[in-house]
């Protein structure tokens, strides 16, 4: 699995550096745009994915195969119901947003139009692809996506070079050839659904019961799905409106760096989460709270283990990596990853709340919450501030969610006392804080040596004191032990 990860992540980020040097930062920021004002529109769908999955699952785990049968028909057809709201709106309110509202060169006005029209066709599969997704989720095929997974970074690797030798503008291109590959996956998907699975051989039958069950269920995510459209989307819009296509890249480089980080804390995590739940459900609610509380504490760390360097190198590794390095991208690369290491917190409280099965509070509070980021942004940029502010203002937020209201839930819903919850802050704090001298220090006496020698020299020290600080200050002595039975069992052999 970490193979397969790995691989795919450093596929995803060469085909990122080739296709932004071949693009350019500002028709690589316009595609991320445009694509934004689409994505924006179709947010319901997020929510209603949620009702999608849980209510296949539920009929599935019921044995009815008529009614999943009638649920997956409902679902299907309120999906392509919503897609072509989506594409209505996209064709009228959006299309006017794009021509009035959003900053565009106007030489290339015609190929971001063409590019929005062809993320509008793309939108309307991915939108009407929500139930084949879920009913693979449902029959716990995840297999596929091993196999799935290699062939689309293939396929991005074409494009790359296909790109290269355009016989037609490159934005427009460029779209054309994602939405070629988006399509041709979801057809995919869907064929191996209708031939596989017997609810999936569409039936036109809507049943008003299951619909309005569904939408029921899914509306307490809606506010919360709304903020977090807003949150990515919505700032990506802003930062064109006030700025330029040149920050919305720069924006969009730091995330990506973001995500590959992001990737192997969520691969470790997916394992602890449904045993976390589980043993909550059988009763075992210590049992339950130590796993979340260590498995929180190792994720940090791990986390933790790659943001440093990252931290430290920022302008190395997008240099290395990029060759060119857009404006701000630094700056916002290593803001990005101090709110990664806060949100985690936030991500690990959810779980112990999602345990016990009480998130009404948190899908109350968190939206409220990130619904103010988003005013407070654009008056920031009104008032003349810099593309920064975006950062700063989500930093603020996620520090109040992870270190006051969280706790608070938690400790009154989750039934968590103050003492663990202090507990699994202070040893991730116990690790930073004797981890950071050497790191920093290395980073101003290799300042003005070769770029490659900064980097892995940084790098290679930031590892180590970490790695050193977790062994002996944040890992467990039952951890450690077990560590070293295993290791030695290794050599001996």
């Amino acid at each position: 699995m970490y193979f397969r990860m790995i691989f795919v992540m450093v596929v995803s980020l060469f085909t990122s550096r080739v296709v932004l040097h071949t693009l350019g930062i500002e028709d690589y920021g316009t595609y991320q745009v445009v694509g934004g004002v689409v994505a924006l529109l179709a947010f319901v769908n997020v929510t209603l994915g949620s009702g999608t999955s849980r209510f296949l699952m539920f009929e599935m785990g019921a044995g009815d195969k008529m009614r999943l049968q009638q649920t997956f028909s409902t679902l299907l057809i309120a999906h392509y119901g919503l897609a072509l709201i989506v594409v209505a709106l996209a064709e009228t309110v959006g299309l006017w947003f794009v021509y009035h509202k959003l900053v565009i060169p106007s030489d290339r006005m015609s190929a971001a139009l063409m590019t929005y029209h062809i993320s509008i066709l793309t939108s309307f599969f991915t939108l009407t692809q929500t139930p084949y997704t879920a009913s693979i989720k449902s029959h716990e095929r995840m297999d596929i996506y091993a196999y799935t997974s290699i062939i689309d970074v293939s396929v991005k690797l074409a494009i790359v070079y296909l790109l290269k030798i355009s016989p037609i503008d490159r934005l427009v291109f460029y779209a054309i050839l994602l939405a070629v590959a988006q399509i041709s996956m979801n057809l995919f998907y869907r064929w191996f659904c209708v031939s596989r699975f017997e609810e999936c051989r569409f039936h036109f039958k809507f049943n008003k019961a299951i619909f309005k069950r569904v939408t029921s269920y899914s509306g307490w995510n809606l506010f919360s799905n709304t903020a977090g459209v807003l949150n990515s989307q919505g700032m990506v819009i802003l930062l064109n409106m006030f700025f330029n296509a040149g920050v919305v890249t720069a924006l969009s480089v730091a995330t990506t760096v973001k995500n590959a980080a992001n990737s192997f804390v969520e691969n470790y995590r997916v394992a602890s989460v449904p045993q976390i739940v589980k043993q909550y459900a059988a009763g075992e609610v210590g049992g339950s709270k130590q796993l979340l509380l260590s498995s929180s504490k190792y994720a940090y760390f791990l986390l933790y283990v790659m943001a440093l360097p990252i931290f430290l190198v920022a302008p190395e590794i997008l240099r290395l990596w990029l060759g060119i390095v857009p404006d701000y991208s630094i700056i916002f690369l290593r803001f990005i990853i101090v709110i990664c290491l806060i949100q985690l917190f936030t991500d690990s409280f959810f779980i112990a709340l999602n345990a016990v099965g009480r998130i009404k509070e948190f899908s109350l509070v968190f939206p409220a919450i990130m619904y103010l980021c988003f005013p407070a942004v654009y008056l920031f940029f009104k008032l003349g501030y810099s593309p920064v502010m975006v950062c700063v203002v989500m930093l603020a937020a996620y520090s109040i969610m992870s270190f006051i209201v969280m706790p608070i839930l938690v400790n009154k819903i989750g039934n968590y006392s103050k003492l663990e919850i202090l507990s699994l802050f202070r040893v991730c704090l116990f690790v930073t804080i004797p981890s950071l001298p050497i790191p920093v220090l290395s980073f101003f006496l290799l300042k003005d040596t070769y770029i490659l020698t900064k980097f892995l020299g940084i790098s290679i020290i930031s590892i180590v004191s970490v790695g050193i600080c977790v062994w002996h200050i944040g890992m467990d002595h039952e951890i450690r032990t077990k560590l070293l039975n295993f290791v030695k069992s290794k050599l001996i052999k």
